[in-house]
Parts: C-alpha cells; structure tokens; sequence
C-alpha cells in the first residue's frame, strides 16, 4: 500500500519495504548496485532519504562508474537541502556521462534556489549545446533571467520554450 504525503512522496508502508528486501535479499552481501539502487529510490520516495543515501552509496559503491547513480544520490542530497553535496554528485554524474540534460537541469535548479542566477544561467546553456530543442531548459533559463530581473529575456525565453515540441511531463505543446 501507498499514498502521497503533503511534500508529494509516495509513502511505502514499512511491511512493502521489508518484502522489497526480502526479494532482492537486500544485506550487506549484495553485489547488485541495482538492487540498492532500487532499495534507495523506494526510500526515497517514501520520505526515507537519509537512509536511502546509504544505498546510494552502497550502489556508488558497486558501481563506481556509474554515472546515474551519482545523479541519484544528488538528488537525494538535493531534498534535503544539502546542495554542495548534491552539486558535487551531479559533477561526478556529468564527469561520467556529459549527455544527461536532467542533470544539467537539476544542477541549473539549485543554483536558481540558492539566488546564484549567472550559474544557473551557465549551466543550462551547456544543456543547450547538447540539445537546442529542449524545452524544458528554456524555461529553466527563463527563471534564471527572471531572477536576475531582466523580464524581456525570460518572455523571450518562455515563448521559445513553447515553441519546441516536448514529450517531457507534457507541460507544454
């Protein structure tokens, strides 16, 4: 069973979580990065995320290259507002795959919550380099610029965004 709480996370009951570690035989033994991986996620989701980064790094662990799992723990890092943190798992994620926009995007958006709009600015252009189309980071940019209060550049941007097709959370066309 589950349900959405006030800060939007699926809560897993206890009972859930403790099958899900039964099937996978979650123990310290586990090889899978995978697995604690997986683990991490559903704790996180439930609002576990302190414990759900020591899965992360068991998976980090295991998996030392693996870019996606240093992108997890960051945005693991990132809900609990610990943003150097989590800036420096999304470094080792891009360090290890310098395609992955949401990335990029989740990097432009703490620095948009710690009012550090040039970096922000910074990092979405990149985003760019790798996918001009992306709507999504016209719209990060557009926040950007309206932090730095220069207004016509964010309508700009915001009417760009909506001109790009996106399949992302259908939030556009």
């Amino acid at each position: 069973k589950y349900c959405i709480n006030e800060n939007n996370y699926f809560i897993l009951s206890d009972k859930a979580l403790k099958i899900f570690e039964k099937v996978f035989i979650l123990n310290e033994n586990t090889k899978s990065s995978s697995c604690h991986n997986h683990h991490a996620e559903m704790l996180r989701l439930s609002g576990k995320t302190e414990k759900a980064i020591q899965y992360f790094k068991k998976a980090i662990e295991l998996s030392p290259k693996g870019g996606y799992y240093y992108n997890m723990i960051g945005s693991a890092y990132e809900d609990l507002a610990l943003y150097n943190e989590a800036i420096t798992s999304y470094n080792k994620a891009l360090e290890l795959d310098t395609k992955r926009d949401r990335t990029y995007w989740q990097m432009a958006s703490i620095h948009l919550e710690m009012n550090e709009f040039d970096k922000a600015i910074e990092v979405c252009e990149k985003v760019l380099t790798i996918n001009s189309e992306d709507a999504w980071t016209y719209m990060i940019l557009s926040m950007a610029y309206i932090g730095k209060g220069n207004m016509d550049k964010a309508i700009e941007l915001i009417e760009t965004a909506h001109s790009k097709k996106t399949d992302r959370l259908g939030q556009f066309n």
